[in-house]
């Protein structure tokens, strides 16, 4: 169990480094290709618009072949496109090889949370989810600060070279884990090969799954849209030199997110013992609890306070990263459950951080055309994040009363 869990954590964090090392040398690249803050923005909305809509398809295979062999697929063909980028010379050569990596990247992210589902007992899967999820923050950081010094001392190419080659080698390692029966875990015997006309319609009529997918979509566009953009808001509008300005907003990522992730782990399956809906509590508390410094961060240019501030807010971020996932793993059918983590994760994407990034430079650079300083109508399109917060924890809030129903409803159904 903990072999596969550590290569599951590994490519994980592979993948949040490849994804994020755009971020960290966004400023360098926009100005190698002359790129407005919307054209910058969509090297991320086109990556990520390719990768959701690949995710159903490889949530459909999942259910049905072996996921280690599709997983080491995916990871191989996003290791080749990210190695690919030392050879772009232009944007459209740079948005096709993100694009290529999206669909190597959803061959993963719906898969491998079914498998730890399948290896890891009812009672301690928000923690193990929460592990596998430290990834997010780790290897988000890793990419801003990875990405931020390659563009700032050598070339910003270097680093999708160097992630590449990592990539390669984890994709021959996840060969070497041993694939567990579905539903193992749930000690049920789980049906095969449902229908997609069959899974949808029991996602649909599931009402935690609904909720906990409008919350992490709203969550998920916050999110998107601060990891992207954060780098260059610390340098346009913080003066924040960018030499250290990822390696800064990574070390605090890295920190925030570790703290949080494990939190909200352990204090997950701690309530849930005692609370039936603990788990969407947490996450609906948690939101919340960071809109005031996010908003904080935006508003005071001190730097010990919007560093703080950027601090906590990422904290209760990533704090209901294992709970909300968990969630998903627990309310339905061991049969579909790698459709319902493609069918989520096609969501949070589309209506998240696929459009968030363009949507901030397309706000920012209208604000400029209407007379407003270009670095103050990047940090005023910033104040959408927490708004969509307050979204995302109304949502979570909503789903209180319904988890454990539908855990009992979807064991029964497996």
């Amino acid at each position: 169990m903990y072999y596969t869990l550590i290569i599951l954590f590994l490519i994980n964090l592979i993948n949040y480094l490849d994804r994020y090392l755009i971020s960290g040398g966004l400023s360098t690249i926009q100005a190698e290709f002359g790129l407005t803050n919307a054209e910058a923005g969509a090297l991320m909305t086109v990556f990520m618009m390719v990768y959701m809509l690949a995710c159903p398809i490889f949530g459909w295979l999942g259910d049905r072949y072996s996921r280690k062999y599709l997983i080491a697929t995916g990871v191989f063909l996003w290791s080749f496109a990210a190695s690919s980028v030392f050879f772009v010379r232009s944007y459209v050569q740079l948005l096709f090889c993100r694009s290529l990596a999206g669909v190597g990247e959803a061959s993963y992210a719906t898969t491998a949370p079914t498998v730890i589902a399948d290896i890891v007992p009812l009672q301690k899967r928000g923690r193990a989810l929460a592990f596998f999820y430290l990834a997010i923050p780790v290897g988000s950081a890793l990419g801003f600060m990875l990405g931020g010094w390659m563009a700032s001392n050598y070339n910003w190419r270097y680093a999708f070279v160097g992630s590449g080659i990592l990539g390669l080698i984890m994709s021959g390692l996840i060969l070497t884990i041993r694939e567990p029966k579905r539903g193992q875990s749930d000690d049920v015997v789980p049906a095969t090969q449902v229908p997609w006309k069959q899974a949808l319609p029991t996602l649909r009529k599931t009402p935690s799954f609904v909720w906990i997918t409008l919350g992490l979509t709203a969550m998920t566009f916050a999110m998107g849209g601060l990891a992207h953009w954060m780098p260059s808001f610390l340098i346009k509008c913080r003066g924040v030199p960018e030499k250290v300005a990822g390696l800064y907003f990574g070390a605090v990522t890295v920190v925030a997110g570790i703290l949080g992730t494990l939190v909200g782990g352990w204090l997950g399956d701690f309530y849930q013992k005692k609370h039936s809906g603990a788990y969407f509590a947490l996450c609906s508390f948690s939101m919340f609890m960071g809109i005031p410094f996010a908003i904080l961060a935006f508003l005071i240019p001190h730097p010990w306070i919007f560093w703080a501030c950027i601090f906590l807010a990422e904290f209760f971020l990533f704090l209901n990263t294992g709970p909300g996932n968990t969630i998903i793993a627990n309310v339905v059918p061991a049969s579909i459950r790698a459709t319902a983590f493609a069918v989520n994760t096609f969501f949070i994407h589309f209506l998240g951080d696929a459009i968030s990034p363009t949507i901030v430079g397309i706000l920012s650079d209208t604000l400029a055309k209407f007379g407003i300083d270009k670095l103050a109508s990047l940090n005023y399109s910033m104040y959408i994040m927490p708004v969509v917060m307050a979204l995302s924890g109304f949502f979570f809030f909503m789903g209180i009363s319904h988890l454990q129903p539908d855990t009992q409803n979807a064991l029964r159904q497996s």
